[in-house]
């Protein structure tokens, strides 16, 4: 069993591998695992991803304090499909519904959820 600690992960997606060398001097590398490390106070993660056309997209929040965020889902030709303020409160796992009415038809879609100078986003696939 290993353990290790990144103390200076570089903002964004980072990939980590262990490299296992015998006593022969022979080798063999684990599955490569991608760790986020998004830069700031705000993340989310959207779920579930891809979705179907009669259920909900949520995004889940992890805030240091209350914020208002705009999340604006647009289409693959940059067309906004919709778009909500929400105040979303701090804490550990405030979630967001995305589209709640199910209006967006099946296709592919970039969601953008913007607070304080900072955007972030992400792909959702509706089928």
């Amino acid at each position: 069993q290993y353990s290790t600690t990144d103390f200076k992960p570089l903002s964004g997606i980072s990939y980590y591998r262990l490299k296992q060398t015998d006593f022969d001097g022979k080798f063999t590398y684990s599955e490569i695992l991608a760790v986020d490390f998004t830069a700031g106070e705000t993340s989310f993660i959207l779920f579930p991803n891809p979705k179907s056309e009669n259920e909900p997209a949520y995004l889940r929040f992890n805030l240091s304090q209350t914020k208002e965020i705009l999340v604006v889902v647009y289409d693959i030709e940059g067309k906004e499909m919709y778009s909500k303020v929400n105040v979303v409160e701090k804490g550990p796992g405030q979630v967001v519904a995305i589209d709640p009415s199910n209006r967006i038809p099946a296709g592919m879609y970039v969601i953008v959820a913007t607070s304080d100078n900072s955007a972030y986003k992400e792909k959702l696939v509706i089928r």
